[in-house]
């Protein structure tokens, strides 16, 4: 996900990330199943760092994400 926010940054310093491929797919490429990839990203909607809404996933703390990945 870090990788398709790279210069897309909006006013509010938010990133809009749209999932082109089905979860099932970006799962299957991450070597985890659906559920894991799912909990995954409630997670990280709870800390407040993202925003989802179907196939599109909103970046809200780019910094936090980062720091989270160890990037």
């Amino acid at each position: 996900m870090l990788q398709r926010c790279a210069g897309s940054a909006q006013s509010d310093g938010s990133v809009t990330v749209s999932l082109n491929e089905r979860k099932r797919d970006i799962a299957s490429q991450l070597a985890i199943t659906p559920e894991t990839l799912s909990r995954l990203l409630r997670q990280l909607s709870r800390k407040g760092l993202i925003y989802v809404t179907g196939y599109t996933v909103k970046v809200l703390d780019l910094a936090a994400l980062r720091a989270l990945a160890g990037t």
